[in-house]
This record gives C-alpha cells, sequence and structure tokens, in this order.
C-alpha cells in the first residue's frame, strides 16, 4: 500500500470488515501498561503455553487484526496461531 501512495509505509492500521481502520499511536501510557503486563505474565507463565507480543491475526480476507500480547498452548507453532486456538488475546487501548 506504501508503494502505491494509499498510506506511508510506517502508517499502523488494522482491516476490519474490508475497511482500513487507522491506528492510533501508541504512547508512554500505552507502553508502561504493556511492559508492566508483560512481567506480570512472565512471572507466572507456564511451560505449556506461549505468549506472542504484537501478533498479527488474519482472521479472514476481511479482517486483519494486531493484538498486543496473544497467549497460545505451546504445542502450536507460531505461524499456526489463529483466532480458533488462540487461549487469549489481548489489545491495550485507552
Amino acid at each position: 500500500m506504501a508503494t502505491a501512495g494509499i498510506n506511508s509505509e510506517d502508517a499502523r492500521f488494522e482491516l476490519i470488515g474490508r475497511e482500513i481502520v487507522p491506528m492510533a499511536d501508541t504512547g508512554a501510557k500505552h507502553e508502561i501498561f504493556k511492559v508492566s503486563l508483560l512481567e506480570f505474565w512472565v512471572d507466572r507463565k507456564c511451560k505449556s503455553w506461549k505468549l506472542a507480543i504484537e501478533f498479527t491475526f488474519e482472521r479472514d480476507e476481511n479482517a486483519l487484526l494486531e493484538a498486543d500480547f496473544s497467549s497460545y498452548n505451546g504445542t502450536i507453532k507460531l505461524q499456526e496461531l489463529s483466532p480458533l486456538n488462540a487461549l487469549l488475546a489481548v489489545e491495550i487501548a485507552d
């Protein structure tokens, strides 16, 4: 899309219902909460699940969503992660 001049190369967006939805830049408050939550989960994480950070879910051709955190069964490869097999997906919003 950047090559076509639709968005700049660093534009942040999600695709929801075939619509491009601009995402606001994350601020310090968002990052502070994200780090705190990451520390909380790392201290309590069990060996049977994994944690992905800023993973993009392609639900279908109409939805492309990026979660701040996604937890999933450790037997699943990251490239197989989807909304159907994620244990938890978290989006931090203000």
